[in-house]
């Protein structure tokens, strides 16, 4: 790890950044966040793996997400 290399992570939501200042970290955290909201969240649940249904599921804890079946 470089000198002022900051990491972000966060285990639940699959977020992962590496960034040079932390500002800019949060910002990136913030775009992997919606990233991973989009794919998960308001993806088909039906071509989803079981990882992915598991995340949509704790995505849905955070706001009521309906059911594409």
């Amino acid at each position: 790890m470089d000198e002022d290399e900051y990491i972000l992570y966060n285990h639940e939501y699959r977020l992962l950044v590496v960034a040079s200042d932390i500002n800019d970290g949060m910002k990136d955290i913030l775009d992997e966040f919606e990233e991973n909201w989009k794919d998960f969240a308001l993806g088909d649940e039906k071509t989803m793996s079981n990882d992915a249904l598991e995340l949509r599921k704790k995505f849905g804890s955070i706001a009521f997400l309906e059911s594409s079946s």
